[in-house]
């Protein structure tokens, strides 16, 4: 039954394939049901319903015909091998393996469905307030500035500036470390962030294991940048890519790599059971 499911899954990324393929070779019979669902999705965009919906629905249309009428198209393991081959790397190797599945999973539209969740999980209102952490040390160049940042100003370094909610005041300072990226359990002081900034952050979209840890612990993070601890005027000096690669690079290696490990646990040959040890 698991294996029925998953085939049915990968549908949507033999629909996507088979456009590329489809209107390379000039089959626009074998192109079109990942064309329909490329309609599909991006008209139920303009309506304004939201990015996540709208690839979903565009998937499940595209994948949907793919099934009815679609043409054959390669497995994920032909569309790892193609690209091995293609930069020389061994389809045994580790390296081989890894590249083997990211590569098909990149050509999987459900693939980029977590990412558009974290898109519209950034654009939700923080409630409530924050508060960031960091060293005595620290503390107390923050309150005497330096040569990087005048007093009072908590200086987001090229990793961005993270945060939890205020009401993890108060608890361990491992739990903390654990929950607020780039900290250390040497982090006790609190820095309270004025209210007026914490438009600033952002929420961690549970897009993998990894990012849904972090957002059960409330963990919120901003872009580098300098923030005046008295006024509230943050002043950004970079964008949100590295502090957003500290929550979700990991799952970006871990989703593809259990996705691949349930998929190859289906296809295990099933042993059979002799009737006299029944």
């Amino acid at each position: 039954m698991l294996d029925d499911i998953l085939s049915a899954l990968d549908t949507p990324r033999q629909a996507l394939w088979n456009v590329g393929s489809g209107l390379a070779e000039g089959d626009f019979e074998k192109a079109l049901p990942g064309l329909l669902g490329a309609g599909a999705g991006l008209g139920l965009a303009a309506t304004g319903v939201g990015l996540p919906l709208a690839l979903l629905a565009g998937s499940a249309f595209g994948g949907g015909a793919q099934g009815l009428f679609g043409s054959d198209a390669p497995t994920r393991e032909e569309v790892g091998s193609k690209f091995n081959q293609a930069v020389g790397i061994d389809d045994d190797s580790t390296l081989g393996m890894g590249t083997g599945i990211l590569s098909s999973t990149m050509t999987d539209p459900l693939s980029y469905l977590p990412f558009a969740g974290a898109a519209k999980a950034a654009k939700t209102p923080i409630s409530g307030g924050l508060t960031h952490y960091t060293t005595p040390q620290t503390s107390a160049l923050i309150k005497e500035g330096s040569a990087l940042a005048p007093p009072n100003t908590l200086l987001g370094r090229s990793n961005g500036m993270f945060a939890l909610p205020s009401s993890s005041e108060g608890g361990s300072n491992a739990v903390r470390s654990l929950l607020q990226a780039g900290i250390s359990p040497k982090s006790s002081v609190p820095i309270p962030i004025p209210q007026s900034a914490v438009s600033n952050f952002e929420n961690i979209a549970p897009i993998g294991p990894y990012s849904l840890w972090k957002s059960l612990g409330g963990a919120k993070m901003a872009p580098p940048g300098k923030l005046d601890l008295a006024s509230g005027a943050f002043t950004p000096t970079g964008s949100m890519a590295a502090a957003r690669a500290r929550f979700y690079a990991p799952d970006l290696l871990m989703n593809p790599l259990m996705a691949a490990t349930m998929y190859e646990g289906t296809k295990r040959p099933q042993i059979p059971i002799d009737p006299q040890l029944e």
